[in-house]
């Protein structure tokens, strides 16, 4: 049986073939325990409608945990013939359970499978760079209190002026991540939303429980829009929208900084950093 599912009996032009698959089989193995999640929290919600028998959705729950940590262990791999992960996980499930692995894919596209592994992906990438940018940020608190009565001429105009510090130095530093910092609650509320259920743009003719998907998940809410899932998949940065709206950024584990002073002496408060652990939002569905 050919591992690629879509293929049709036709010849196939090896070098087109190379070439459209390009790098995926090694860039889709960082998505591949993400994909592995997405997929169990939808056979759990498509059992919840009554779309899938209890007994597969198990099943199904259960091989997808055993691939998550074969992936997460660097075992599973993706082939050339399957061209990517959504084709190798699919491939496992089908060789181990028969017709049910491939019910995996029912109320399902490539699309909004894709853009719910990314979006996991996302959150635990962005909860690792607001940790890092928080730890940064400490260097540089210690280094400018270390420093902080080592001389540094400030220049103006290529001439040096007023006297300063190697402390405010890197206060300057301390104080430009942690404004970075501020932005990410920003982000994540962007990303926080369940793009499954979207299909290939236009849902599906089927009662899905799209909350129950985003609740297994842990995203905060739903992403109504089928066909807005799909521009943020193909042409994010040049869509507008229409209006503004405010941003509720209390959803992300909000970074807790202390205000930087504008001086380097002893007294500076110690930036820290108080993001809850990525178990709490890492999906219960397994």
């Amino acid at each position: 049986m050919s591992e690629m599912l879509w293929a049709k009996g036709l010849p196939l032009d090896e070098q087109l073939h190379a070439f459209t698959v390009g790098d995926d089989p090694l860039i889709d193995l960082q998505l591949l325990p993400f994909d592995a999640e997405g997929s169990a929290a939808h056979a759990r919600m498509l059992s919840g409608c009554g779309l899938l028998p209890e007994n597969e959705a198990k099943a199904l729950v259960a091989a997808l945990r055993r691939l998550n940590e074969q992936s997460e262990r660097g075992e599973l791999t993706i082939t050339r013939e399957q061209e990517d992960g959504h084709t190798a996980l699919e491939v496992a499930l089908t060789k181990e359970l028969g017709p049910t692995g491939s019910r995996i894919h029912l109320a399902r596209s490539r699309n909004d499978q894709v853009q719910t592994a990314l979006r996991l992906w996302m959150r635990v990438r962005l909860l690792d760079l607001g940790e890092a940018l928080g730890n940064c940020a400490s260097v540089f608190v210690d280094f400018a209190r270390t420093h902080s009565s080592t001389l540094l001429p400030g220049y103006t105009h290529m001439r040096r002026a007023m006297p300063s510090s190697w402390g405010m130095w890197g206060v300057a530093f301390a104080e430009g991540l942690l404004e970075e910092l501020e932005q990410l609650p920003v982000l994540w509320s962007r990303i926080d939303k369940c793009p499954l259920g979207a299909a290939a743009g236009f849902g599906v003719p089927l009662k899905l429980n799209r909350e129950r998907a985003a609740e297994l998940l842990g995203f905060s809410r739903v992403q109504r829009s089928p066909i807005d899932v799909m521009n943020r998949l193909i042409v994010p940065a040049r869509r507008r929208r229409i209006g503004r709206q405010r941003v509720n950024s209390s959803a992300m584990p909000r970074p807790a900084v202390a205000t930087m002073a504008n001086t380097a002496d002893g007294t500076m408060p110690r930036p820290h950093v108080t993001l809850a652990t990525k178990a709490r939002y890492a999906p219960n569905v397994r």
